[in-house]
């Protein structure tokens, strides 16, 4: 969920939340929650996801 206060933005992936800048697994790192999807830090690449 997206909100302009970035301390109360949130996604559930495979029914766990997450916070921005939250470790998912090894290597992948929630960077960004943004209006438009997510972007994820995968071993120091970003790559963006968009809303389905």
């Amino acid at each position: 969920m997206y909100s302009k206060p970035p301390a109360t933005r949130f996604v559930y992936i495979n029914s766990i939340r997450y916070s921005e800048n939250s470790l998912i697994s090894d290597g992948i790192i929630l960077n960004e929650i943004t209006e438009n999807g997510i972007i994820l830090n995968i071993n120091g690449t970003l790559y963006r996801m968009p809303i389905k």
